[in-house]
């Protein structure tokens, strides 16, 4: 049997363990990104498929800090991809994202819906490498 003094101490190291134990960070709160940058690149997408071809060598999927626009982006790239390549709407984009199983992690129908309603002009994406962290210009004012 523990003497109450061992027990008291044991219970102090176990509240110091415990208050020491690392918490949960949601990481987007603390890394420098811009969602708002990544939604109109992936709806001037949906909106002007040629974007895509133009900013390939600027912007990779890793460049998308959200997940969700991380798949998004990783869906265009491989239907561009393929032979004939695959026209990018919100209707061949949901059905590539759902043969996937990536549908639900992209934020759905409701989202990808969102993405081409909310985007500014393509034209105007000539800023976006800036708010990706890149210099430079997408050349996309053509």
């Amino acid at each position: 049997m523990l003497s109450s003094e061992n027990k008291s101490e044991k219970t102090r190291v176990f509240e110091r363990t415990k208050k020491m134990r690392p918490q949960t960070v949601d990481l987007g709160e603390l890394l420098p990104h811009d969602k708002m940058a990544e939604q109109a690149v992936l709806g001037a997408i949906i909106i002007q498929n040629s974007i895509l071809l133009q900013i390939l060598d600027i912007l990779t999927t890793d460049d998308f800090f959200s997940p969700a626009n991380h798949y998004i982006f990783a869906a265009m790239q491989e239907m561009t991809a393929q032979e004939p390549p695959v026209p990018i709407d919100e209707l061949t984009l949901l059905s590539h994202l759902k043969s996937k199983h990536l549908l639900e992690q992209t934020g759905g129908v409701d989202y990808l819906n969102e993405l081409s309603q909310n985007t500014p002009v393509p034209k105007m994406l000539s800023f976006m490498p800036v708010l990706f962290g890149r210099r430079g210009n997408l050349g996309i004012l053509s």
